[in-house]
């Protein structure tokens, strides 16, 4: 079965370990590529969860080849700053399910995602 796993940085690691969740640290986005290619290669991954501040550090062409990627799932986890808009969150869940089942899905104006 194909798992999960977090690239994030050192500060916020021991919160997802507690969850469960298997982690990678790394500090700056060098660190995450290096780490990044390491865990797309590992056929066990399925999904890997980077820390938004970590794929935001990385160059435009390496993301969108990560966001291109079929197997293994990469998604970028949020950083934990609450001024996101709701609308902007309903676009990302949308995006993050089409990539998953291969098709588009709208929420209507009051549905909860």
């Amino acid at each position: 079965m194909a798992r999960l796993t977090i690239l994030v940085p050192s500060e916020v690691a021991a919160g997802f370990r507690l969850a469960g969740v298997g982690v990678v640290e790394a500090d700056d986005a060098a660190g995450a590529a290096a780490s990044l290619e390491r865990l797309v290669a590992d056929p066990e991954v399925g999904v890997i969860g980077v820390h938004a501040s970590l794929l935001a550090g990385m160059d435009a062409a390496r993301r969108r080849k990560l966001e291109d990627l079929v197997a293994p799932v990469v998604v970028s986890v949020p950083a934990g700053h609450a001024d996101t808009a709701a609308g902007d969150h309903r676009a990302r869940l949308a995006s993050l399910l089409q990539r998953a089942i291969g098709f588009r899905i709208s929420f209507g104006e009051g549905d909860e995602p």
